[in-house]
């Protein structure tokens, strides 16, 4: 359920070469879903990934989908997306999930109640996050509820994060 902290300490081209060896949707998990997508929806495995967090953002209430980008412009996702999404082009945003979605889905494993979703356990659920967003994913009482932030105040530092990782490589 890691799978997004272990990837974002890695470099583009490694990253690239564990979605090619693993399979992007064998690595994409609803409860982890929270993060920052750069979606070339050419490749079948990634219009995956995005029929995915376009059905989520429809079923979850809020904003989900911030500053979303298609082929390198301002966009808001059409209604017609949550039936076919388009078969070219780069969707690039960051998912987001309000406090009580996130807890919700880690309860049930889905926001969608009944949809049999594998559930999360203690036994399965890392702690391990960046740093970063710890102070995302923490309680007023200084409780750790997971890895993934909630709300949309980590996209900042995300932003920051990614702009380094490209300066990088």
């Amino acid at each position: 359920l890691n799978y997004p902290h272990v990837v974002a300490r890695l470099g583009t081209v490694e990253v690239k070469q564990v979605h090619h060896r693993i399979g992007l949707p064998n690595l994409h998990y609803e409860a982890t879903a929270t993060g920052y997508y750069e979606l070339d929806l050419a490749d079948p495995e990634q219009r995956f990934v995005c029929q995915e967090l376009v059905h989520y953002a429809d079923v979850e209430p809020g904003q989900n989908c911030i500053d979303v980008q298609y082929q390198g412009m301002d966009f808001n996702i059409p209604v017609g997306w949550f039936t076919s999404v388009p078969r070219k082009g780069v969707l690039v945003l960051y998912y987001c999930r309000t406090k009580e979605v996130l807890l919700t889905v880690l309860e049930h494993g889905s926001y969608a109640a009944g949809t049999g979703a594998w559930q999360v356990t203690d036994k399965n659920l890392s702690r391990f996050t960046q740093s970063y967003l710890l102070p995302y994913c923490t309680d007023d009482d200084a409780v750790q509820r997971g890895c993934s932030p909630w709300g949309d105040a980590w996209v900042k530092q995300s932003k920051l994060r990614v702009l380094r990782i490209r300066l990088a490589d």
